[in-house]
């Protein structure tokens, strides 16, 4: 057999990158949709699940799990051999954890809690299982004598049930297909944001047999109004070669990972998996793929850590490993990792959602940054003029918000103060308005003993949503972590006892421990 094509060019030096735009674009211009893929209609489907599942205010997943094939000649594929063993337990524990899942997966891989029954079937006791009443010739299931063995499997079929309307399967065979639909479901995660999670857990090859040399292997019909089937009779072959060799133009298969994170879904949480040979390596290689692809997440393994998992993002490393819970059964790896990447993606999600708040604030603070209390400000949140810069005052987060034009009176304390308006409300340029824009109330002005330094505390004004409770606080002058410790010491060491009395008592449940971060974002944080 030999290798040319891409592969020549690669040992030449002379290949494009896989992960490059025009390498991915030309897979997609030049490669054959087949109809029974049925882009259309899933992409449509997957719009309708991911917007009723953001509606009911979830989290939603995307995970990719098994092997997809890569069809040669006559009846012959090259297939990474996976189970998706990983994929489904994750799956499976997103769903746990209240996600709504994209489950994107090899025709026949296993899936989240079915997953289970391949044990019994393994172990050919499954059959033992299935009883037949001769009465009616209706089905009955006899779970195993270990009366935890039953108690788990009533919990699987009952948890299978309360979470299947927030789990869409989406199957595939070829890696054609397999790229297709993720570049389709990745595109429909971006609408949940920071919200959407992607974890890559599915197997792909190096290299593939480009689609204008025919295609002996038709993918699975797997269309959102029928359940996947096998495959069909193969309706065009390849001509068998008369000589006991056979060429075959292998090219490389594009990298996806770069144009989801630049394009696709760049707000989600990206994770993808690496293996490496030498456990020594296993930080460097994963570092390398963060700096190259901007991913937020990459798990790695190796073989010299055969119980143990690595779980490496830009700002921490984890490593899991199974254990036993509180009734001592076995924790799976893939779970505990599972669960850990619940946590982080939370994490994740809270220091985007502080950083997008905190620049917008700080830079609508700057103008105003050093002004002293009863200083005049030329506008404040429902549209009044000159108001003095004082406890009480409420602004938008963005300079492109616009008040109503109907202003209440000048002087109002805090407690009279109106709530932001509605989506519904109308402005005096409505072209400019942005309903979204996050309100916060001045709660607090603060000074170092010397009066060289200042802090503004501002608390977010409750809205629709009444679980946003956040505290953010605006240094001035700005800088860098280190230059606010210089000035403000571990912060309570550089207020006057009185002050840090006056702030303990008005949030006084809040710790400023989490404002580290966004200190080192911006110098503003939200807080608690």
């Amino acid at each position: 057999m030999e290798f040319w094509g891409t592969l020549q060019k690669s040992l030449g030096g002379g290949a494009v990158p896989a992960d490059s735009d025009a390498y991915v674009n030309k897979f997609f211009d030049n490669t054959a949709v087949e109809e029974s893929w049925a882009i259309d209609e899933w992409t449509a489907k997957l719009k309708q699940f991911v917007a009723a599942q953001l509606a009911d205010g979830r989290r939603v997943a995307l995970v990719t799990c098994g092997s997809a094939t890569v069809p040669l000649s006559g009846d012959s594929v090259m297939d990474a051999v996976s189970f998706g063993d990983r994929g489904a337990a994750s799956a499976e524990h997103f769903l746990r954890a209240g996600y709504a899942v994209i489950f994107l997966h090899r025709h026949g891989s296993l899936a989240p809690f079915s997953r289970h029954f391949q044990l019994y079937i393994r172990d050919n006791r499954f059959l033992s299982m299935l009883r037949v009443d001769d009465t009616d010739n209706s089905l009955h299931v006899d779970p195993p004598n270990d009366d935890r063995h039953a108690q788990d499997l009533s919990t699987i079929l009952t948890e299978a049930k309360d979470t299947s309307a927030r789990l869409v399967h989406v199957s595939f065979t070829s890696v054609q297909q397999y790229l297709f639909y993720l570049r389709m479901a990745a595109s429909v995660i971006d609408s949940a944001a920071s919200r959407g999670l992607i974890l890559l857990s599915a197997s792909v090859l190096d290299y593939y047999v480009p689609s204008s040399i025919p295609s002996i292997l038709p993918s699975i019909p797997s269309t959102p109004s029928t359940a996947a089937s096998p495959p069909p009779p193969p309706s065009n072959t390849t001509k068998k070669e008369s000589s006991s060799s056979l060429t075959l133009n292998l090219v490389r298969i594009p990298n996806l990972i770069a144009k989801i994170r630049r394009n696709y879904a760049p707000k989600a949480c990206l994770v993808t998996l690496k293996s490496v040979a030498d456990k020594g390596r296993l930080q460097r290689a994963a570092f390398r793929d963060i700096e190259r692809w901007g991913v937020d997440v990459v798990v790695a393994d190796s073989p010299m850590l055969p119980n143990e998992l690595a779980l490496i993002s830009p700002q921490e490393e984890f490593v899991a490993s199974p254990h036993l819970d509180e009734d001592c059964r076995h924790v799976e790896l893939e779970v505990v990792c599972a669960a850990m990447l619940v946590e982080i993606h939370r994490a994740w999600s809270t220091r985007r959602q502080i950083l997008k708040q905190g620049k917008a604030l700080l830079l609508l603070t700057a103008k105003f940054s050093m002004m002293k209390e009863n200083d005049t400000l030329n506008e404040d949140a429902m549209g009044n003029k000159n108001v003095p810069f004082k406890r009480g005052i409420r602004i938008y987060t963005e300079r492109r918000h616009r008040p109503p034009s109907t202003s209440p009176p000048l002087v109002q304390t805090p407690s009279e103060l109106p709530l932001p308006p509605t989506s519904n409300s109308t402005s005096a340029s409505s072209s400019t308005t942005t309903s979204s824009s996050p309100m916060y109330e001045l709660d607090a002005i603060f000074q170092t003993k010397s009066h060289c330094a200042r802090a503004h505390v501002w608390k977010r004004v409750a809205d629709h949503d009444d679980s946003i409770k956040e505290v953010m606080i605006a240094f001035s002058p700005a800088g860098t972590p280190e230059t606010i410790r210089n000035l403000w010491g571990d912060l309570w060491n550089g207020w006057d006892e009185g002050e840090i009395a006056d702030f303990k008592e008005q949030i006084g449940h809040v710790t400023l421990s989490s404002a580290l971060y966004g200190l080192a974002h911006g110098v503003t944080a939200t807080v608690g």
